[in-house]
């Protein structure tokens, strides 16, 4: 089954939606990044992100990379990442799967080789590109299993297994295993992002403050401040504005809402302002951009 992913987001900044059944967690997207973006947000499974259209903007800890296309990004559980346009024709595969799926967590394959993947500083994130060999034979099995997915060919639960199995063969064998102690410091700031991150996207339409967001992650404005620049690359107020604006775009194009109600809804009081902010973020007012989006 195909779907396109709209993120929600718990209190801890974890993604709450369920990728996948119990008994077969695995899900496959395909996000035209134009019309909203895959917002900060992190979860337990393993992604696969890759463009297929033009270039996207893929964000996973405080790395940043621009993807063309036949370009793709993996991102190991529990690391925080978004994705985002990064022209006018940006769109994106991705691949979602809990790795329990290739052996459960009271099995061998769980314990010497899963989890300890799961646990490698190394293993945060891959730029996967194809100029080299072994990135472009996972990319290559990644869309074949992608396409297996998508189209529910027979068997596929199995033959999708098989291949991400491939897959993390090639990780496992071709990523070094970290050798260096777990940096507290980073660890510590991941915790506090998240937060941060959560309760502006359970807050948006509200009247918040700096204030409000460094005392959600328990710490001062200047240190929220930091944090925000290091790992998101804009201040939180900005990010705040932001995640506004793709929140209501995406009621825009889903709803038939009035646009002022849309505004309000997503925290802005004054129409005018929200019309200049929306335009100048998506390059049309809401009403035009509700009609470009429905002829897409």
């Amino acid at each position: 089954m195909l779907n396109e992913c709209e993120c929600q987001i718990g209190s801890d900044g974890k993604e709450l939606v369920t990728h996948g059944a119990a008994g077969y967690p695995v899900a496959v997207y395909r996000d035209d990044l134009n019309h909203y973006a895959v917002e900060w947000h992190w979860h337990d499974e393993w992604e696969f992100i890759f463009s297929v259209q033009g270039l996207v903007t893929v964000a996973a800890g405080t790395s940043k990379y621009t993807l063309k296309p036949g370009e793709g990004i993996f991102v190991n559980s529990t690391v925080l990442h978004g994705a985002w346009p990064a022209g006018t024709e940006s769109k994106i595969h991705s691949f979602v799967f809990h790795p329990r799926l290739l052996g459960g967590i009271d099995s061998v394959y769980w314990t010497n080789y899963i989890y300890p993947f799961m646990k490698n500083q190394n293993a945060e994130h891959l730029l996967l590109t194809e100029e080299i060999p072994w990135h472009k034979e996972m990319l290559e099995k990644l869309d074949t299993a992608w396409g297996i997915q998508v189209r529910d060919e027979k068997m596929y639960e199995w033959s999708v297994r098989s291949y991400l199995t491939e897959v993390f063969f090639l990780l496992f064998n071709n990523i070094k295993s970290d050798e260096v102690p777990i940096n507290e410091g980073l660890q510590k700031n991941d915790r506090r992002i998240k937060k941060m991150l959560s309760y502006i996207q359970e807050h948006f339409g509200e009247d918040i403050s700096a204030e409000d967001i460094a005392a959600a992650g328990n710490v001062s404005v200047s240190e929220a401040l930091r944090c925000f620049k290091k790992i998101i690359g804009v201040p939180p107020i900005k990010y705040l504005l932001q995640y506004r604006i793709d929140k209501a775009a995406i009621m825009l194009s889903q709803t038939d809402m009035k646009a002022s109600r849309i505004g309000e809804e997503c925290g802005f009081t004054d129409m005018s302002y929200f019309t200049k902010r929306f335009r100048e973020n998506k390059g049309y007012s809401p009403l035009e951009y509700r009609k470009v989006s429905r002829q897409a």
